[in-house]
């Protein structure tokens, strides 16, 4: 089991409904501060315990077709990857493991 330090950060371009988190085991991440100069929602993760050395993540997003919201991935202070879950037909799904010992 590896530990690392995680930050999330999603900013959100047109009408979204709903946008959800998911880490490992679908796990969802809750109590996101908003940063109203970045105009980000963001949540840190200290000493997150990842299995297997994957990071899986997975953003729900629901809202107006063409609405995305962008999600930044940063572990250990390094910008690690970014997804981004642009919505069709009313709600999208965007899923990416991500391989921390490397």
């Amino acid at each position: 089991m590896e530990t690392r330090d995680i930050r999330l950060e999603v900013k959100i371009w047109g009408s979204i409904l709903d946008c959800q988190i998911f880490l490992e085991n679908n796990q969802e991440v809750g109590f996101w501060a908003y940063n109203s100069s970045k105009k980000i929602y963001f949540k840190e993760l200290k000493m997150y315990e990842i299995d297997g050395g994957i990071l899986d993540v997975k953003i729900l997003c629901k809202g107006k077709n063409g609405a995305k919201a962008t999600l930044l991935i940063k572990i250990d202070g390094q910008l690690d990857e970014t997804i981004i879950c642009e919505i069709e037909h009313g709600a999208s799904t965007k899923e990416k493991s991500i391989n921390i010992l490397s």
